[in-house]
């Protein structure tokens, strides 16, 4: 399939992107509002828009407005995508039988034109477009759910300690890149990708949220799987010559490997993510492309213990639940230390389908969506170089 005239326009501005700062900053309308959740729908695109569309793009079927998927706020069309199986076919249509464009690998990044069933229709960095199976997928969760705060201090000042320690080498460092400006929303903010059937988990629950006046706060979802063997390393080696440490982190009913995954982890298969909970005290009201959206600021919610804390001490129940059933945390007994926020927390994520880890009070698995990826996801090799989101739909 050719490169049309928007697909040049969005790699041409993509380059822009990564060469200069200052870029023009998208049309958001903006408005103070109270904190107490707001009213709104998405309408068609107007005659301009549809207008404007079809000057980007010569050959493109243009739809009677704006499509968004059921839990998101903005739609697909000019999100950050990427590869989320090893191997990855590029179909010409979206159909399996289709002819084979090209194979990706995981990590593959894109931004996504279209969907139609199963399939969305992408853009890759060098022009090609072609067609994905879409549950393979992984999506920029910031390019659809703008609503939740993201602060992923992996890609800052990394807090990972260890019964209250700090963990050298690891504590306090960058551990990879992962902050980008975000044509689509006109400011820097991190990339967070996840698999495409859990970010709608992940939108049910931050909806629920809203509903309630407070907001997820989304700290790490795909984790690069050099960064995961490190954080291990360190750990194992701090443990090592500390025995007292040692101890602790094998005490009771509880073991060492429940508090860092020592080999391919669900963030690396991104089918988990890491997130607390704000109570909303200030919102304010956003438009892009007659999509409306919010952004808040908040409190934290005092929790079991500090993110990433690796310890029981971050353990949400009282002992070790096997992490590959969608089930059996519901027999468990909760920590004593589980606070209201964290239980608030567990309940938007569970009655959104997702499952908690035992051992960490922040940590949601989508056992559906691994189970569909268990055999086909990539090794997490690979490190997140870019955004290339864009407003696709102009106001």
């Amino acid at each position: 399939m050719k490169t049309t005239r928007r697909d040049f326009l969005c790699l041409s501005a993509m380059a822009c992107a990564w060469l200069l700062t200052g870029c023009q900053q998208p049309t958001v309308e903006e408005r103070a509002v109270s904190w107490q959740p707001q009213q709104g729908s998405s309408g068609p695109a107007s005659e301009s828009d549809l207008m404007l569309n079809a000057a980007l793009d010569d050959d493109a079927v243009l739809r009677e407005g704006i499509r968004i998927p059921q839990n998101f706020e903005l739609p697909l069309e000019g999100s950050t995508g990427f590869a989320g199986a090893a191997v990855m076919p590029l179909y010409e249509k979206p159909d399996e039988t289709s002819a084979v464009l090209r194979r990706l690998a995981a990590g593959d990044m894109f931004y996504i034109r279209q969907e139609s069933g199963s399939y969305w229709q992408v853009c890759l960095l060098d022009g090609t477009v072609g067609w994905l199976e879409n549950e393979l997928c992984m999506i920029n969760l910031p390019d659809v759910l703008p609503s939740i705060v993201y602060e992923n201090p992996n890609a800052a000042a990394s807090i990972f300690r260890t019964c209250g320690e700090d963990i050298e080498g690891i504590t306090g460092q960058k551990l990879y890149d992962g902050l980008f400006y975000n044509q689509r929303l006109g400011r820097d903010e991190f990339v967070m990708p996840i698999n495409y059937a859990m970010a709608k988990k992940v939108g049910a629950a931050q909806k629920s949220a809203l509903q309630a006046g407070d907001c997820l706060k989304i700290v790490e979802t795909f984790r690069p799987y050099e960064v995961q063997m490190l954080v291990k390393d360190a750990v194992y080696a701090k443990a090592r010559a500390d025995k007292d440490l040692m101890t602790e982190l094998n005490k009771g009913a509880w073991n060492i490997g429940w508090f860092i995954a020592t080999s391919l982890s669900n963030h690396q298969r991104g089918v988990a993510m890491d997130t607390t909970l704000l109570r909303i005290t200030e919102q304010t009201e956003h438009k892009i492309a007659g999509c409306p959206f919010v952004q808040v600021t908040g409190e934290e919610y005092a929790m079991p213990s500090a993110m990433h804390e690796l310890s029981s001490a971050a353990a949400c129940f009282t002992g070790p639940v096997t992490s590959n059933s969608a089930t059996a945390w519901k027999r468990a007994t909760a920590s004593a230390s589980m606070t209201d926020g964290a239980r608030r927390l567990q309940s938007y994520c569970t009655n959104a389908g997702m499952t908690p880890l035992a051992s960490e009070w922040w940590h949601f698995n989508d056992l559906d969506a691994q189970n569909k990826v268990r055999m086909t996801s990539g090794n997490g090799k690979f490190w997140l170089d870019g955004c290339v989101s864009w407003k696709m739909f102009e106001e």
